[in-house]
């Protein structure tokens, strides 16, 4: 079954020239997912009155809280900045997650520079942007990313898994109208959800098996709770090489004995970080193919996102 394309909102200039200096922003990321998301752009500054290019905007904190003001002319644009993050985020639908510009006033999901004043004067401390601030606080359990963050593997691979999967439920949902494609949508997840949290996995089966006998719509409800939060924490390292080992036990059987050393080498060289798991999935992947283990065939763990992304 295709993948179906996941929604994202992005900050604008990664696609426009709408930066305070009337740049755009060049990311390798974006354009190499272009192809693959919906996008949906937004340039809270924009939106909110300035143009490009237009005057510095700085981050004060004050008594009843952190104000966005213009550098040069003073301009304070914290309640018309709060006003259209919330009217823009309430009125999103179908959103898989986020890509924002790192350390902006409005759109930097952390590292932001906080002043004590207009003056010119080192930053007292860092935080969110004012529109990301929003964004974390409406969608929490949703991935949010910036286009720095998402140049290590390790974070690209757990943002892309995440919006990739989401979007995927997001369809099911719409078209879901038995227990059994619940079930069988479970079941090509197992492994994935192992790599981001057994214990959540145990529960999302508990809630499939539906012993209790609940109305099904209760169940779909149930399971879309722990669905979505089960992306908010990452996979890692460790967890990696659990859901290996479990996949190893399968096809093990049907390879020879020097193609089992080799791969418990690889393993090892992953755990010490010597190779990326990209490399291991592949050969996993080869390793399916020639064994036809309907199990693991059926594994979205071993192709989570487009082909084309996994080596980028």
């Amino acid at each position: 079954m295709p993948l179906v394309k996941p929604n994202i909102v992005i900050s604008r200039c990664f696609v426009d020239a709408v930066r305070y200096n009337g740049a755009r922003i060049s990311s390798s990321f974006m354009d190499e997912l272009k192809n693959h998301v919906n996008f949906i752009p937004v340039c809270p500054e924009m939106e909110v009155g300035l143009g490009a290019p237009r005057l510095p905007l700085r981050l004060v904190e004050k008594k009843d809280g952190v104000h966005m003001i213009q550098q040069k002319t003073e301009r304070d644009f914290t309640d018309s900045m709060s006003d259209f993050a919330s009217s823009f985020l309430s009125g999103l639908k179908d959103i898989d997650g986020f890509v924002l510009k790192s350390k902006s006033p409005s759109c930097g999901i952390a590292s932001v520079k906080i002043y004590a004043s207009m003056e010119k004067k080192p930053a007292v401390r860092r935080d969110k942007g004012l529109f990301a601030e929003k964004v974390k606080e409406r969608y929490s359990n949703l991935p949010v990313e910036s286009e720095g963050r998402v140049t290590d593997p390790d974070i690209k691979e757990n943002f892309l898994t995440a919006i990739f999967s989401l979007s995927e439920f997001r369809n099911l949902k719409k078209n879901i109208t038995s227990q059994g494609k619940l079930v069988d949508f479970h079941t090509g997840y197992k492994l994935l959800f192992m790599a981001f949290s057994q214990s959540r996995m145990r529960i999302m089966g508990k809630i499939v098996a539906n012993h209790e006998k609940h109305p099904f719509s209760s169940v779909i409800e149930s399971y879309e709770r722990e669905f979505m939060e089960i992306f908010t924490r990452r996979a890692n390292r460790k967890s990696h090489i659990n859901v290996l080992q479990h996949a190893f036990g399968y096809f093990s059987p049907k390879i020879t004995a020097g193609e089992k050393k080799n791969f418990l080498s690889l393993l090892q060289r992953y755990k010490n970080g010597d190779i990326p798991l990209n490399f291991l999935l592949e050969i996993v992947r080869v390793y399916i193919a020639r064994t036809g283990d309907s199990y693991l065939i059926r594994q979205k763990y071993f192709n989570p996102y487009p082909e084309e992304l996994q080596w980028r």
